[in-house]
């Protein structure tokens, strides 16, 4: 079919095509994405007169239903990595300590940490495509950030180095040194891991140890995010915060997350310093609580978690 002859019920027969093949909603507003750009640029070179895209309203893909751990199903799920020797232990308290995605998590590499300052920097995102592993930047501009590191974050690591070493010496020259040479949470042989295999061969049997209900490996980023509310963090600064820290927890999914949180009836005494989670209220008198919240959202949040 020549470009010119391409008719918005082309385009429509196409999306039921794909949606009748099996193809996810979501998988089928990837198509439209890539055609409508497509077409675009054809309208802006003059090849044709009109993008037959903007006349027919793609799919929209189901949202799918969060389930955040409780405080206490985070400790047991870590108490059973801890108590396994999981050689992926650090994957799971790093999820759950900073709020990290999975493929940023994947993508980390040794000279993204600073553990003698504790803190990581997001900087690349780990992809399997039908070629094989590729790095790329992150989701958005602001996921390009530094994270705090909780103690427990950075003991997790340096076992999970110490455990490293010993691989790469028992492996000696079979030891991966292409580009992905560095990464923290690599296989055996120091090639990047695919994350369905992650989800499926360890996450999934991993929440069956702990003997808690399925979730998604995305569920962890969910968890961190409660785990701050049970800190009495205020759900307003959380909401500015995730832009930050939680970067891609849209605002519509933090106040999932609250709404959740109050659901539970779950509730802790908050560090001195940290905002009310009601008012906002800072709980040291002495400084405005205005004050102690931007301080607070902006150098404290990820050190508040504790298991």
């Amino acid at each position: 079919m020549k470009l010119k002859a391409l008719t918005p019920a082309h385009v429509r027969s196409l999306y039921r095509e794909k949606l009748e093949a099996g193809s996810s909603a979501r998988t089928v507003r990837y198509i439209y994405t890539t055609l409508h750009k497509a077409l675009k640029q054809a309208v802006m070179d003059g090849l044709i007169p009109r993008n037959a895209t903007e006349a027919v309203k793609p799919p929209q893909p189901s949202r799918e239903e969060m389930h955040p751990l409780t405080p206490e199903q985070a400790k047991l799920l870590l108490q059973a990595a801890h108590e396994a020797g999981d050689r992926l232990e650090a994957l799971y308290v790093l999820a759950i300590h900073t709020g990290l995605r999975q493929g940023e998590l994947l993508g980390l590499k040794w000279d993204d940490v600073d553990l003698e300052d504790g803190s990581l920097q997001v900087s690349r995102t780990l992809t399997i495509t039908k070629s094989g592993p590729v790095f790329t930047s992150p989701k958005t501009t602001s996921s390009r950030r530094s994270v705090k590191l909780t103690s427990q974050s950075i003991e997790a690591l340096k076992s999970h180095l110490e455990r490293q070493l010993a691989e790469i010496d028992r492996v000696g020259s079979l030891w991966n040194s292409g580009d992905s040479d560095g990464l923290i949470f690599a296989s055996e042989t120091g090639e990047p891991l695919d994350r369905r295999v992650v989800t499926k061969s360890k996450f999934k049997p991993l929440l069956k140890r702990a003997g808690l209900p399925e979730i998604r490996f995305h569920d962890l980023r969910h968890t961190c995010a409660t785990l701050l509310l049970t800190r009495n963090v205020n759900p307003k600064l959380l909401v500015v915060a995730s832009r930050s820290f939680l970067s891609s927890i849209q605002k519509r999914r933090c106040l999932q997350v609250i709404q959740w949180y109050r659901r539970s009836g779950s509730n802790r005494h908050a560090p001195r310093g940290a905002p009310d989670f009601e008012s906002g209220a800072s709980t040291n008198s002495a400084t405005p609580a205005w004050r102690t919240a931007t301080l607070y959202q902006c150098t404290k949040l990820p050190r508040c978690i504790s298991l």
